[in-house]
This record gives C-alpha cells, structure tokens and sequence, in this order.
C-alpha cells in the first residue's frame, strides 16, 4: 500500500494577518513610550525638594493664621484649622470637616517616592489671634475698660544651667515620640525673688489655655474689689474655691457673668453684641495694658455638667467661626509671670496675693487626692513630687491639650521655683506619665544645681521673652 503524503491546505485570512502584524508592530513602540515617561517621572521626583512644616513661627499679622512650608528658597502660605474640643467633653459644635483633617493628620507621615510629607498630628492649625478688625471694633474705644493689672512687666535674667534642664525636658519629649514644636516651657528660679533666672522653649507661643484660664480669672476678681468697682462678697468664696481647687466651669461660668457683666444666651444683633464682646474684652485689656499677650474672653464649657452644653448663642458669635474659631490663649512665660507675681505678693495686693495662694495650695498625700475622679495632681505635676513639697498649682486639659502651671517648693525652703508646661497636642493628653516625669527630672535638677544658680545670678543678661 502505498502511503501518500497528504497536504493540508489553509486559507489565509488577509483581515487576522493584517491585525497581527499591526500589534506587532505597534507593541514595541508602546513599550519604548512608557519607559521613557517612567524615565521622565523619575528625573522630575528626584528634583523635588522635601517637605517640612516649621510650625514654631507666629501667626501672621495679617490675623490669618498661616503655617510656613519651605520649599526651597520660596514659602507658600498655608491657612490652616481645627475646632478645638472643651475639657471634660467633646463640642457638639465640631465641623465634620475638622474632624476629617484631624483623622487624616494623626496618621502616619505621607510618603511619595523621595518627597516626605509629615503632617503635624494637631490637625494642622495654628492658635487665632485676635486682630483689630476682628468684631469690627478697631475705631470703638473700650468705654468698659476702666481697670488696669497693677503690676508692671518683670525683669528675668536667663542662666545657662536653667538652659540646660529645659533643654533636657525637650529632649525627653522628643525622645518619648511627641512633638516638641506643639510644646511650651518656662521655668523660673525664685530662691532669690528679687533675682529670678528664667528660661523657656517656645515660651512666648501662644497656646489655647483650657481651664488655666481661671487662674486670670481669678486676679480679675479681685482687682475688682480691690477696686471697689465690684461689691466684695458678690461672688461666694464657694464659687471661687471650686474654681480654683476643683477647676469647676459652672463656678468659672457665675464668677464670668459677674465679673465681665455679661450673661450666656441667644444670640444678639450686631449692635447688642458690639456692646456685649467689648465687656468681655475689658477683661483681655486689664492684663494687655500690663503687657500680657492674653485672651481670657470665652467660657470654658460645658457650663452645665449635667446638660454637658457646647457654646450657643453669643458665646458662639464671640468665637467668629466654627471651621476658625477665636479661642482662649496665653502662653507659658505670661502664666510664670503672673504666678510670680503671686508668690512675690505684688498681685492686686498683698492681702489679695496670700488668698490666691491659698486657694491655689495642693496637698500631694495620695489619700487627698486620689479618691478624686478629677483631681489636680494625678497626670500632672504633682503626682511627680514628694509629698511633703509645697506645692502650689492650677491644671487645665481637654482631649487635645494638657497644662499645668506651679509653684513649688522643697521641704526645706531651699529650693523655689515656677515649672509651666503646655502640651498643645492630644499625644500630650494621652500620655498622663509624661507630667510627672518631666516633674520629677526637675525637681532632682533644681535640687542638684540650687547653689550654682544662686551664685551665677548676677553673671548673665536679662531675659527678653520677646
């Protein structure tokens, strides 16, 4: 049999074979394409700077508060805010776009390629100022503001060895992941009075004040006595006690309407509220005029615990903004200053000097305050200390913020000083350790360094916190 070679004939498809040769040659081309805008990508990544936020410069005087971004040789401003939460709850008047940025700023740093962006974990705000144009008030003279602090500004003098235990408390911040740039330091040496050394870090920043606010409040009152311009004894000693000792905002709320004249409510039409705001404000001008740099004008709510109210009304217009609101702030060489202008007896009067430091006096035996669900102590200063210290203080703190500001004193008398500290971040509020801590280090430093200090005094310039 004989075998035959069987041959399969195609028939070519001139449309297929038209697509294939299309492909093929086209892929080349496509591939060359996306490897030279890869190329490209590349070379221009490389050429961008790295990012950084310098958050320790002031806000601008333009009022807008800007944060300066560097990049390269140019800086673009970046307006940028949060709502800020009241201690012992949260305001209901949150924006939801805050509370967005904030989710968004607590995450870790963005990274693209070689650019980092770190946002900082605040949510990207700076403290607003108020600004002669705020409450279109700039032309209106205060015709409330008839009382002026009675103590003029005083003379620090810087010390190298006050330097170097400041410096170490930034270190152990930085150490412990928090961030040093949302924190304020001041401490003044006082065995001498006469003499005080000081030194601080950022201590001039302005920082919303939570319930260390009162302690102003509290220098305002009697200032109004002393004045005879209110009647003593319209505010109950209760009020005042619970203000100061158990920091208790609806106390602070009462002794806010007596003192500025002023009541929470609806809100107002604009000239009702003109007339309103500049009462409030008389209160920033007593200590302005003395050269605080200050905002004492809003209550610390809620002002009732048992309805947990967020401000309303008037006390909402006073703020300008929800999304920017004007809040309450000081900063820590204004707090230091004022409690030692306490503790010299120079404030208001003496007489009016030793009520504050009584109300202002702690005692650090655990079994005075630990049973307390909000003491004084616990996460603060004081908790770091021996018990028998003398210990002199007022607290504030909210979920994004914890401050306290002191005076303390050794068992033997030897050792006196002033310790301020502003957390101007919820880290700082997490971390209720970190007080203590940074207490006890300066404790053991001042103790250490109380004789080199006395005898340098004279050696150095005076501070100029400005």
């Amino acid at each position: 049999m004989n075998n035959k070679t069987r041959i399969k004939k195609y028939k070519i498809n001139k449309k297929v074979l038209l697509k294939r040769l299309i492909f093929l040659f086209l892929l080349p081309i496509s591939l060359l394409i996306i490897i030279v805008n890869k190329l490209i990508a590349n070379q221009s990544e490389k050429s961008l700077p790295t990012v950084q936020i310098d958050v320790t410069s002031n806000p601008s005087i333009s009022g807008k508060n800007e944060i300066s971004v560097p990049f390269s040789k140019s800086q673009i401003p970046v307006s940028l805010s949060k709502e800020n939460i009241t201690e012992k709850t949260i305001e209901k008047t949150t924006e939801k776009t805050t509370e967005k940025t904030e989710q968004m700023s607590t995450t870790s740093p963005l990274i693209m390629e070689n650019t980092i962006f770190t946002p900082p974990s605040i949510g990207l705000n700076e403290t607003r100022l108020i600004q002669p144009d705020d409450y279109n008030l700039e032309n209106l003279p205060n015709k409330y503001a008839s009382l002026v602090y009675n103590v003029k500004s005083p003379e620090f003098k810087s010390n190298e060895n006050l330097d170097n235990i400041v410096n170490q408390i930034v270190n152990y911040v930085e150490n412990k992941g928090l961030p040093s740039d949302k924190l304020s330091v001041s401490l003044l040496q006082i065995n001498e009075p006469e003499f005080p050394t000081y030194s601080g870090h950022l201590p001039t920043k302005p920082r919303f004040t939570a319930s260390v606010v009162k302690l102003f409040w509290m220098v305002y009152l009697y200032g109004n006595y002393n004045s005879n311009k209110l009647q003593r004894g319209i505010i109950s000693d209760k009020d005042v006690k619970k203000m100061i000792q158990d920091s208790d905002n609806e106390s602070s709320s009462v002794i806010v309407d007596k003192i500025s004249e002023t009541t929470s409510g609806e809100s107002l039409s604009e000239e009702e509220l003109k007339n309103w705001i500049q009462k409030r404000l008389a209160m920033n001008l007593f200590f302005q005029n003395a050269g605080y740099t200050i905002n004492i004008s809003q209550k610390v709510f809620p002002t009732s615990y048992q309805k947990n109210d967020s401000p309303v009304g008037r006390d909402l217009q006073i703020r300008s903004s929800k999304t920017n609101p004007i809040r309450n702030y000081t900063n820590s060489y204004d707090v230091a200053r004022l409690l030692y202008e306490i503790y010299t007896e120079k404030s208001i009067s003496k007489q009016y000097s030793q009520k504050m430091k009584k109300l202002m006096k702690r005692d650090l035996a655990p079994a005075a305050w630990k049973n307390k669900e909000f003491n004084a102590i616990e996460g603060f200063l004081g908790q770091g200390l021996p018990e028998n210290v003398e210990f002199y203080s007022k607290m504030g703190w909210n979920s994004k913020t914890r401050n306290d500001a002191a005076i303390i004193i050794s068992p033997d008398g030897k050792n006196k000083y002033i310790l301020v500290i502003f957390g101007d971040d919820p880290s700082f509020f997490q971390d209720k350790t970190l007080f203590p801590e940074i207490s006890r280090l300066v404790y053991e430093k001042m103790l250490n360094s109380s004789n080199t200090i006395s005898e340098l005094n004279k050696k150095y310039d005076k501070f100029s916190p400005h």
